[in-house]
């Protein structure tokens, strides 16, 4: 019973790499809100998280990174809506918001200093950065 137990614990949580506030920091497959993207977050070597964004039709990813940093620093990414989703890395200095415009290429934009952010990215924000931007009433 006791490996049965075990062995479950490893799936379900393989299965649920969102937390309760929506963010992402485990490795897996995670679809947007409505389900028409998925983002798919993977361990490059030793520590280095990479992240890819594919329509859920599948084909070529339609965005890949691979400069968030080290998973033994924070990092987290977190879809807004279908549409937009927010990538963090702490050692790595990476903080970009990611638009999927529904008839164009995805637009990274770095997060610009005083930018108004979703209450789940500024929350997972150290306190030091949070300083730095406006949180979404």
């Amino acid at each position: 019973h006791y490996t049965a137990l075990i062995a479950w614990s490893v799936s379900a949580t393989g299965c649920r790499p969102r937390a309760s506030s929506g963010l992402i920091q485990t490795f897996g497959n995670v679809p947007s809100p409505s389900g028409s993207l998925v983002l798919t977050v993977e361990r490059r070597e030793k520590s280095l998280v990479d992240f890819h964004v594919s329509s859920a039709s599948g084909g070529a990813p339609l965005f890949s990174s691979n400069r968030i940093g080290s998973d033994a620093m924070r990092w987290f990414l977190y879809w807004e809506n279908d549409r937009v989703l927010w990538a963090y890395g702490s050692d790595a200095g990476y903080f970009a918001r990611i638009d999927f415009p529904a008839s164009s290429k995805p637009i990274e934009s770095p997060v610009a200093l005083g930018s108004t952010l979703p209450h789940p990215v500024w929350e997972a924000l150290s306190t030091s950065a949070r300083e730095k931007y406006k949180v979404a009433p």
